[in-house]
């Protein structure tokens, strides 16, 4: 991932740029479609302590292998 402030004479924005975002981007999008409202990659969840539900399993626009999609797994009070 390449971050950083992309400028002109009128206008200066700090923007991201890589797969990381290109993947953040499509995950956002399907808040709606599957109805949660925290959704992640498999990357991020296998990275969490706590636990996580696939939620959906799909191939992401610019990447050759599906992805899982998931949620934050809901406790039992």
């Amino acid at each position: 991932m390449q971050y950083g402030n992309v400028d002109s004479a009128e206008r200066i924005d700090f923007t991201g740029l890589g797969q990381a975002v290109n993947i953040a981007t499509q995950v956002e999008s399907l808040f709606g479609e599957l109805q949660q409202p925290v959704l992640y990659p498999e990357t991020f969840a296998n990275a969490l302590t706590g636990d996580s539900t696939e939620i959906s399993h799909r191939v992401l626009k610019g990447l050759k292998e599906p992805i899982g999609i998931f949620a934050p797994a809901l406790r039992k009070l």
